[in-house]
């Protein structure tokens, strides 16, 4: 969900602003980001889209401002040494390295999404929102720092070597395809929603909340110091040492060293199945284990019951999967949706009044079935209608089909007991 959220938002961003910037494209022969000889329509404004062409370089050496009306689009290989600030969508297909002494700033209004490789040796703040569909790498340069206030989606390889902080406000999810790997140091004050792989291999630093979803794993190599919050409902793998000095609900599995300083809580755990469509739902479940079943093919219910014993009407369509309504095409609430017919059929109906009485009481003697409608009786003829039904014609035939079947039971069923007007 969190995925389709982000790319719909993205290229709605997209499809709302380009019509209103002007888009420059970075072809060469050069590198350099500031000559107007290495652009189709120029060196970018902070107001211009901006495409980097496949097979290009682009070195840029001097501070770039894009506005959030703009989009980037990035086909070739970019490299930051100065100040790169975006409020707008970045889209990267292929290298975006931000060396040394470069600094990428994402404000709370950009989108970022990498389909390529980002690398990092300098400083970055994510404000808005990063997802990361390949790979994204913190390298151990003494000035990599990233720093995140917004959302980190990942569903690729995300890498640290250097610092890496998800600052209070902050939101890292680790999808089931994603692999976050610390060989540096990582701290958390914000949240984190694990379904995928999280493997620490030097220092971690817990301050915020953890949830590790089923199916997913994490794996402590090293030192895992947790003053917050961490709810584990998937795999702990601890090889290293994990000193909990706060709170760990524990409802998962557990594989590896106990917890120092203070046991994880298992008090509040219990497992069982938390899909309400199951047969077995368990509405104390307090987290899913895996074990919901549902009904089987050619069974009508839980209980195993087959269309032999729940086929009332021998449609072949189990009786609690059947959709009642009205089943007749000539009556004006007619159900196309509906299965098995429930009574409920109306039919338009006009009076005949005095004006016509004797050609209506003469019908009904004669055993006629319907009486055309003329402007004697001018109600029915200005709705339209053409004639109406006799009653007493087919007695027993209340749905007016021509045949006495259980569609009329059930309908004389629906009014049994109650009183004409």
């Amino acid at each position: 969900m969190h995925v389709f959220k982000y790319l719909t938002l993205a290229f709605f961003v997209l499809a709302t602003f380009h019509s209103y910037s002007q888009s420059t494209t970075f072809t060469g022969p050069g590198t350099q980001w500031n000559n107007p000889a290495n652009w189709t329509n120029g060196v970018p404004s902070p107001f211009d889209n901006v495409v980097i062409s496949s097979g290009a370089t682009v070195l840029i050496t001097t501070n770039v401002n894009m506005v959030s009306s703009t989009s980037f689009q990035n086909y070739g290989t970019v490299l930051n040494s100065a100040n790169f600030s975006s409020s707008g969508t970045v889209q990267n297909y292929n290298s975006f390295q931000n060396n040394s002494f470069g600094t990428l700033n994402m404000s709370g209004f950009s989108v970022v999404l990498n389909f390529g490789s980002i690398s990092n040796s300098g400083a970055m703040s994510i404000n808005g929102v990063l997802q990361n569909n390949d790979s994204f790498q913190n390298s151990s340069n003494s000035n990599a720092v990233v720093n995140i206030s917004g959302e980190l989606l990942n569903n690729g390889d995300l890498i640290n070597n250097g610092y890496m902080g998800n600052n209070f406000g902050g939101e890292i999810t680790n999808n089931g395809n994603g692999e976050l790997t610390n060989y540096g140091e990582f701290t958390n004050d914000g949240v984190i929603d694990n379904l995928g792989t999280m493997v620490n291999q030097n220092s971690f630093d817990n301050s915020g909340t953890i949830s590790n979803l089923e199916p997913g794993i994490i794996e402590n190599q090293n030192t895992f110091n947790n003053n917050g919050f961490i709810d584990n409902d998937g795999t702990i793998d601890n090889d290293g040492v994990l000193d909990n000095l706060d709170t760990i609900y524990q409802c998962g599995v557990w594989v590896g060293n106990l917890p120092l300083t203070n046991d994880y809580i298992t008090s509040i755990c219990f497992p069982g199945c938390m899909d309400s469509s199951a047969c077995n739902f368990d509405t104390n479940a307090t987290y899913d284990d895996g074990s919901c079943t549902y009904i089987a093919a050619g069974e009508c219910d839980c209980d195993g019951n087959t269309l032999d014993a729940m086929d009332f009407n021998n449609n072949g369509i189990c009786d609690n999967l059947e959709i009642l309504g009205c089943t007749y095409a000539s009556a004006t609430n007619y159900n196309s949706q509906a299965t098995m017919d429930d009574g409920s059929c109306l039919y338009l109906e006009c009076d005949i009044t005095i004006d016509n009485q004797q050609i209506y009481d003469d019908a009904y003697s004669a055993g006629i079935a319907s009486v055309d409608i003329t402007v004697d009786n001018q109600d029915a003829f200005d709705a339209g209608v053409s004639s109406v039904v006799c009653p007493g014609y087919c007695i027993g035939d209340l749905n007016l089909d021509n045949t006495i079947n259980s569609a009329d039971l059930l309908q004389f069923i629906s009014v049994y007991g109650t009183d004409c007007e």
